[in-house]
């Protein structure tokens, strides 16, 4: 890899409409991080209020063709702002190449902009003037993995401060957990579920308004763990509850939770509780 190469892959812009350049750099394959200074003016990027007005953070994943136009790409704010982009090539042959998708706040939509406290904007300022300070420094051997190291740094950082925020947000988690417990609690109820599927994350996200990435991660930090998890959990919940309360034969509450056939109720139970269905009722 010739280290030239590699400062071909990151760029920085700084000022007043910096954020402007984002959809060109997404639309050629960068990942964008755009610090703002002042989010005061910002609040349709945030849930709610802004926790803090020290700054704010919007990241953004390339435009997918498939699924995307340009038009969904971050409006531009005219606020004194800080922009990174970068392609995923910088981390080739580093352990972050593998390990890059765990970052799902690129995911994300705009209103679920991360906003930082004074302490906050100042570690994201630090890390970003370092990733600067190596693109401006001439390319060498050591350029491609400083400037790996020094990204992840930044991207470990903005998880960091997107499980504050959620902290800081409790009143809305919560709210907002509740709304999913009672969807999913419905439909497990009306239509059985099970490990057939049948009501998707990206269902959920719809109907609560925000992606599919941050009520994935809002569930891992509030309850650890994943959608399908939290299905198989509800699932479990209702089936123990029918074994204890009724009489129905097991081919009955196979079909009330949403599994194909007895035998396939019975592993996911085993597995699930610890002890078969009929050890649990026995028990009960």
């Amino acid at each position: 890899m010739e280290s030239e190469e590699i400062h071909s892959w990151v760029s920085e812009e700084e000022g007043p409409g910096a954020d402007a350049m984002v959809p060109i750099f997404r639309e050629s394959g960068y990942y964008t991080i755009v610090l703002y200074t002042y989010s005061g003016r910002s609040r349709r990027y945030g849930w709610q209020k802004d926790d803090y007005t020290d700054g704010m953070l919007l990241c953004a994943a390339p435009i997918d063709p498939k699924t995307e136009t340009i038009r969904t790409a971050i409006r531009a704010l005219s606020l004194k702002g800080k922009l990174l982009a970068f392609r995923p090539d910088v981390f080739r042959g580093t352990p972050l190449e593998k390990d890059f998708l765990r970052y799902t706040f690129f995911r994300y939509r705009e209103r679920e902009a991360l906003h930082l406290s004074l302490r906050e904007r100042g570690v994201i300022e630090e890390c970003m003037e370092t990733i600067g300070d190596e693109i401006r420094n001439g390319a060498d051997e050591f350029s491609g993995s400083l400037l790996a190291k020094r990204i992840g740094l930044l991207l470990d950082y903005v998880v960091r401060f997107y499980e504050r925020q959620f902290i800081t947000r409790s009143l809305s988690v919560q709210e907002t957990l509740q709304r999913y417990g009672s969807i999913v609690k419905k439909s497990v109820a009306e239509h059985g579920i099970g490990t057939c599927g049948g009501l998707s994350l990206r269902v959920c996200a719809g109907q609560l308004g925000i992606s599919e990435a941050y009520l994935e991660d809002l569930l891992r930090v509030e309850t650890g763990l994943s959608h399908n998890e939290y299905i198989d959990r509800q699932c479990v919940l209702l089936a123990e509850r029918l074994l204890r309360e009724t009489d129905f034969p097991l081919a009955r509450i196979a079909v009330m939770t949403g599994f194909p056939t007895v035998q396939s109720f019975v592993r996911f139970f085993q597995k699930t509780v610890g002890c078969s269905p009929d050890r649990f009722r026995y028990s009960c």
